[in-house]
């Protein structure tokens, strides 16, 4: 986006633009990431212009991938996923360095009891 800004509909109209050409020039499939609203269940933060410009739009929630904009295709079910970390080894001084996996999960995960939570944090 460089010195433009993300929450006006005039830049986030030139943002996609710019995909728009990079693709067309290319033949590349672009993808950008953008995070949520305070709700978390909404489209993206800022102007329309972000929702309008893109075909799909892929909300991940939690434990959950759900697609919320199709513009030429059907709707799938929500998938789930539950996180790991892995070992990839250590850096000079020692200290490990690691990363996130992502499997795919049955369903969404199980709500646990407040009770459960709160004893987990003391």
């Amino acid at each position: 986006m460089g010195e433009g800004d993300e929450n006006t509909a005039k830049d986030a109209s030139q943002f996609i633009k710019n995909c728009d050409l990079m693709r067309d020039l290319t033949g590349a499939h672009v993808m950008f990431v953008h995070h949520s609203g305070k709700d978390g269940e909404k489209s993206g933060c800022g102007p329309s212009a972000y929702r309008a410009g893109v075909d799909s739009e892929i909300l991940v929630n939690k434990q959950t991938i759900k697609c919320t904009k199709y513009r030429d295709g059907c709707r799938t079910d929500d998938e789930h996923f539950t996180p790991s970390t892995v070992n990839l080894g250590s850096d000079q001084d020692s200290d490990p360095i690691t990363s996130a996996v992502f499997h795919a999960a049955e369903g969404p995960p199980k709500r646990q009891s407040r009770q459960t939570e709160e004893s987990r944090s003391q």
